[in-house]
């Protein structure tokens, strides 16, 4: 078998170290540019092979000839080099943490949550072994409780009407754009608060309980 001379020789050199086997008690094989597999190199050339299985038609690459203008010392000090820079830039590689969402303030919570919002703040305190688990009943019970009022839908139209002028209020006041909410904000809040509650005591009363 001679090498093919339709195509330019393959220098070892001109390959990344990576696609080349130069190992001492190994044959030597060379990643070959057409099919991308590797194939022994012998007789200085790609040893011949097929694309697919023995009926399939012979790989432009095969029997290319190769020139070994690559030491064994060479080949590993890149083989070496390029795992180096490969490690550097995985270590290298940030991994994103999405941002924690900042939590809402008192005033801009659900107002029909704020009673249950303050028993579960309450049995927080109580340095719950359960809590540290991972499994309490009681909070889990009192989230549950949180977000379905949460989610559950005001009444209207008084609560439309009252919500729009909090927060018009808030938008004037200089006490509450300065982050503390006056006694009149307060006032209104509580208003939106004991409507939305008492709508839900009648149409949802098991989270009342």
């Amino acid at each position: 078998m001679r090498p093919s001379t339709i195509r330019e020789p393959l220098k070892l050199s001109k390959i990344p170290a990576h696609r080349i086997n130069l190992r001492d008690g190994e044959r030597r094989s060379v990643v070959c540019p057409d099919c991308q597999e590797w194939h022994a190199i012998r007789r200085h050339m790609i040893w011949p092979h097929r694309l697919d299985g023995a009926r399939s038609p012979k790989c432009p690459g095969s029997a290319r000839r190769v020139v070994l203008d690559l030491d064994l010392d060479t080949w590993h000090r890149k083989a070496l080099e390029a795992d180096a820079s490969a490690a550097g830039r995985r270590a290298a590689r940030t991994i994103r943490k999405p941002r924690p969402q900042p939590v809402p303030a008192l005033h801009q919570m659900h107002p029909a949550t704020r009673r249950l919002r303050a028993a579960l703040e309450e049995h927080s305190r109580q340095d719950c072994i359960r809590c540290r688990a991972g499994h309490c009943d009681t909070a889990t019970d009192l989230l549950t409780r949180i977000r379905r009022l949460a989610q559950a839908q005001p009444p209207a139209p008084l609560y439309a009407k009252l919500r729009t002028a909090l927060l018009e209020h808030r938008a004037t006041c200089t006490t509450c754009t300065g982050g503390k909410p006056c006694t009149p904000a307060r006032r209104l809040a509580d208003r939106v608060a004991a409507l939305v509650q008492d709508q839900m005591r009648r149409t949802r009363p098991d989270l009342y309980r």
